[in-house]
């Protein structure tokens, strides 16, 4: 008797894959088929979908902070790049015997030092908006789905037939796709942004 709910529950899960793997599969083939609503017959058939971890908020908030780390960095050396580059340069205009030169060439170094000093100061406390994209939203929302698909297919135009694997990434609701990455060898797809 204890055993009939759980064979109940094992078939609900059972079908709501399945159901699942089958949205995926139509959303894969209306991407891969349709273009400027126009659909070719690509004779596609999937022989591998595979579901990989959801893409949250979390995901994309340490995706977003790494970015900033990079970008920032960059700022921050490049800054001290400009600065070391006019110290460097008033001294040597500083060395120079002629006392005219001097006077000629140094105030304006001075002023591109302050300029990237200026610029360093506004690095260091660079916080961009898009770090804010995600505030109030819980982290392990899902933003969007992974799906990794091997699939055949043949041009109208050829009689060969081609296979190739790719990552999708879907709507979180799996209905749409975003884009499909590692797509070099299927050209028929403008891929989209997210």
């Amino acid at each position: 008797m204890r055993q009939v709910p759980l064979l109940i529950l094992l078939i609900a899960f059972s079908v709501s894959c399945s159901n699942s793997n089958d949205i995926y599969k139509q959303t894969l083939l209306d991407y891969l088929q349709i273009e400027n609503e126009l659909k070719t017959d690509l004779k596609i058939k999937i022989f591998l979908l595979d579901v990989l971890p959801d893409i949250t908020v979390a995901d994309s908030i340490k995706m977003l902070q790494e970015q900033y780390q990079n970008e920032k960095r960059e700022k921050i050396d490049s800054a001290k790049k400009n600065i070391s580059h006019w110290e460097n340069t008033i001294e040597k205009q500083m060395k120079k015997d002629n006392d005219l030169i001097v006077r000629a060439l140094v105030p304006g170094s001075q002023e591109r030092l302050r300029e990237a000093k200026t610029e360093l100061e506004k690095a260091e406390q660079w916080d961009p908006d898009y770090l804010n994209r995600y505030n109030g939203r819980s982290p392990s929302e899902i933003l969007a789905k992974k799906i990794n698909a091997s699939f055949s297919f043949q041009n109208p135009t050829l009689t060969v037939r081609q296979e190739i694997s790719a990552v999708f990434v879907l709507s979180p609701d799996g209905r749409n796709c975003y884009k499909m990455v590692n797509r070099e060898s299927f050209p028929y797809q403008i891929s989209l942004s997210i």
